[in-house]
């Protein structure tokens, strides 16, 4: 009895799995099937058109056959066991179009079928991405507004600096150091408050803008921000002209490798006529700022500059609302 409960229970993890497995894949093979299915009544019908000479000469051949009959009748009535008149021979050669129409159906019926299958399979395999891509830019959207909520609650609890310390998982830290003038070369001690990227990777948008990440960086910090500041217009621009501009295109722009979240998150431009004007920025803005980054090999920490960017959120589909 143990065996069998053992084999019962095992039995049904498996058609449980297969079946959770097939409802997750059901998309790919669809697609897969409606493909093989389009190549299979592609065969049947090159299949089937070698059949069509056969049907074409029959067809000759009979008309043939009613012509003489007609002919020999007009000549000789008594040559044949029965009338045959003109309109008989016009009716034969209408059965014979039927007939011959119903043997083209029979040839072309199953690749017909079967072509037809096949646009089915992958017209719902595109049903159900359109509706899976949807439904998670649904869940997007509601993941942004909960996400957004709660960095609200921080600020209206601890204040906007804790907000931006959790964000970017920073700290801030006093340090004393040595400046010279430059003009009396005379030397003094200062003290500068220094943030400290610890654990970094709270904001999804945010990057670190070094030599190692971008390829746009300069040795110089003042050009870079000057480099930047142009890009910022230039992303601005676009969007104003192009109407959406994704994560990716701003990180492009920039020199930075492109991210997953950046491919379906970025900004679109609203007019005055659209009902969510005013609800966002409707530009293109780099947040920057100097920060400390420990590096791994040396463990010092070096000045970085980390660009965040006010972007409207989830994107996807919006470009077919234009």
């Amino acid at each position: 009895m143990k065996v069998l409960n053992a084999a019962v229970t095992s039995l049904s993890t498996v058609v449980g799995h297969t079946k959770t497995w097939t409802k997750m894949n059901s998309p790919e093979i669809m697609l897969f099937a409606g493909i093989g299915a389009g190549i299979g009544a592609l065969i049947m019908t090159q299949r089937a058109t070698l059949k069509v000479e056969t049907v074409k000469s029959k067809e000759g051949a009979t008309k043939q056959k009613i012509a003489e009959k007609a002919a020999m009748y007009e000549e000789d009535p008594e040559s044949l066991d029965r009338h045959y008149t003109r309109d008989d021979a016009a009716n034969d050669m209408v059965l014979l179009k039927s007939k011959t129409t119903l043997e083209y159906i029979k040839l072309y019926a199953g690749p017909v079928i079967l072509e037809a299958v096949s646009i089915g399979l992958i017209l719902g395999s595109h049903h159900i991405m359109k509706q899976r891509q949807a439904a998670l830019a649904a869940s997007c959207a509601a993941i942004a507004k909960a996400y957004q909520t709660y960095r609200q609650n921080v600020i209206n609890k601890y204040g906007e600096e804790v907000d931006h310390e959790m964000l970017y998982g920073s700290e801030k830290k006093t340090v004393k150091k040595t400046e010279t003038d430059p003009e009396t070369g005379e030397k003094k001690k200062v003290t500068e408050e220094q943030e400290i990227i610890r654990n970094f990777g709270g904001s999804p948008y945010a990057r670190l803008f070094n030599r190692e990440n971008s390829t746009e960086w300069f040795n110089d910090n003042p050009q870079n921000e000057f480099m930047l500041a142009q890009r910022e217009k230039e992303a601005d621009t676009r969007l104003k002209c192009e109407g959406i501009l994704t994560l990716n295109d701003v990180y492009r722009m920039i020199g930075l490798k492109p991210t997953d979240i950046g491919l379906t998150h970025g900004w679109r431009y609203r007019s005055q006529k659209d009902p969510d004007y005013g609800k966002f920025d409707n530009n293109v803005t780099f947040l920057t700022k100097w920060v400390m980054v420990p590096n791994e090999e040396t463990g010092e920490e070096e000045r970085t500059l980390l660009i965040d960017f006010n972007c409207d959120g989830c994107i996807y589909g919006e470009v077919s609302q234009r």
